[in-house]
């Protein structure tokens, strides 16, 4: 992990032929695909802070509460209009 989790930095190698950089090339691949891999701290730190936090995690659980409402509002919404449309279609899996 870079510093303070936001990994930045830089590093500068001066080589002195092809056949070293591809060397060194091989090695920095190798170290660097793990740390590109994982996912950096601070949003985990924040999930955290929100579930365990009271009234955070209650403001969490309205926000939550009013997307997964829209969500269904917007899929009986585009079943509405596809059937209105006249779909020979079987669209029944949008919203039952």
């Amino acid at each position: 992990m870079g510093l303070y989790g936001q990994r930045c930095g830089n590093l500068t190698f001066t080589c002195a032929d092809a056949a070293e950089k591809e060397r060194i090339m091989s090695q920095l691949r190798i170290i660097a695909r793990p740390i590109w891999s994982s996912p950096p701290s601070h949003g985990a730190r924040i999930a955290s802070i929100i579930l365990n936090t009271p009234e955070l995690y209650h403001e969490w659980l309205i926000e939550v509460k009013m997307m997964a409402d829209r969500i269904q509002t917007m899929r009986t919404s585009l079943s509405s209009n596809i059937k209105a449309a006249g779909s020979v279609h079987d669209w029944s899996h949008i919203y039952k």
